[in-house]
């Protein structure tokens, strides 16, 4: 069976993986701090299972989430990951504080169990609720694309000897949209918001003004904030929206619209699925 073929039937294999080897790590340190057994002999499962959890979350946020994120959200695994993260950095302040010929410290047993704690819950959560969804709602390509790239996320960051998770920065802007000032133009438009999978638009359109029919590739939430605008599909509905009134429009929908009034609109656009390149 080839690789791609093995990727389209388990997307998460790798990471399973990952799971199975991090889950016996644990019971191994487990074992090792019950039985009281020396920090020499410890501390290498301890460094093994902390740089293996670095590659492990790499290859989730930077293979898996990016393509589940248009079936589901994945904010909250990335906060449980901040989590996580907060926590083995309480341990590895803990390992420099160890004796190699003594055992661990009662302090950092604790840290230690919190860590695991957390570990086997978000282990689970991933296992039953994530991991299936992948492999249910993905098509052959998105299941192959993420396998790939889990692999080559792996690779790189082995080569380099340690993995470093790759974020955003975390930002705001405080800007001024004059959406209702004045305008020279008899249809302006502007782009409020944009990320890779959504975006928010202002549109404004003189009385009338109007848009031939178009289509987008994205799902669409216009909303009318002044105005009046007519709208009409391909299959013959119209419909006369005033302000408040909002229409939702599925991607590839061709429909126009007309302004009655100088009118205003927020559109919101999201992708049906995430892009993905072969």
């Amino acid at each position: 069976m080839s690789t791609i073929e093995t990727a389209v039937l388990d997307c998460c294999a790798l990471l399973k993986a990952d799971h199975r080897q991090t889950l016996a790590e644990l019971d191994d340190i487990e074992s090792a701090l019950s039985a009281g057994q020396l920090w020499a002999a410890v501390a290498p499962v301890v460094k093994k299972l902390i740089d293996g959890l670095m590659h492990h979350y790499c290859c989730e946020e930077s293979g898996l989430f990016p393509v589940l994120h248009g079936y589901r959200t994945m904010i909250l695994l990335e906060a449980e990951h901040d989590d996580l993260l907060a926590l083995q950095a309480d341990v590895e302040t803990l390992v420099g504080k160890q004796q190699a010929e003594a055992p661990a410290t009662d302090a950092f047993c604790q840290a230690f169990d919190k860590l695991c704690d957390a570990l086997r819950r978000h282990i689970k959560q991933e296992e039953t609720g994530i991991f299936p969804l992948a492999d249910r709602v993905f098509e052959p390509e998105e299941k192959a694309l993420v396998a790939r790239r889990c692999q080559e996320i792996r690779t790189q960051t082995l080569a380099m000897g340690g993995a470093v998770l790759l974020r955003d920065e975390p930002r705001s802007k405080v800007f001024e949209a004059a959406l209702f000032g004045a305008w020279d133009k008899p249809i302006r438009s502007d782009t409020l918001f944009e990320r890779e999978h959504a975006s928010l638009h202002h549109l404004a359109l003189k009385a009338g003004e109007a848009l031939t029919r178009h289509w987008a590739g994205q799902h669409q939430a216009l909303v009318v904030i002044k105005g009046r605008v007519v709208l009409v599909f391909d299959d013959g509905q119209q419909h006369t929206l005033t302000e408040g009134q909002r229409v939702e429009v599925d991607a590839r929908t061709a429909f126009s619209l007309k302004a009655l009034d100088d009118c205003h609109l927020l559109s919101f656009r999201v992708w049906p699925r995430p892009h993905y390149t072969k």
